[in-house]
């Protein structure tokens, strides 16, 4: 998970995608914003992988049926914000907005 390292588990890797998504809208008017929505598709690619990562471990160790099933609704989460980022029109910050559904 080199592209977003440095930052903490979830919560780094949220303020990271917010702000690029941020940076995305807000720079649309002045130049071609390729970089920054790449950025916010990775950032959420990896987020999905660790939720993927915490789903097999929990679900290895047996864990709460909870806990397991909000690993999984969280991946899901960052797959639909994957698909809405990459329809978005750069009027609304559509993945800050909606970044909130994601439970640490």
């Amino acid at each position: 998970m080199d592209g977003v390292s440095g930052y903490g588990p979830v919560s780094g890797k949220v303020s990271f995608i917010k702000r690029n998504c941020l940076l995305c809208k807000g720079r649309s008017l002045l130049r071609p914003v390729e970089e920054e929505q790449r950025n916010v598709r990775k950032g959420l690619n990896e987020l999905a992988d660790y939720f993927q990562q915490q789903y097999d471990e929990f679900r290895t160790a047996d864990a709460d049926g909870a806990v397991i099933t909000k690993a999984i609704e969280n991946k899901r989460a960052c797959l639909d914000l994957i698909d809405m980022c990459a329809g978005c029109d750069k009027e609304i910050d559509r993945v800050n907005r909606e970044l909130g559904q994601i439970r640490k």
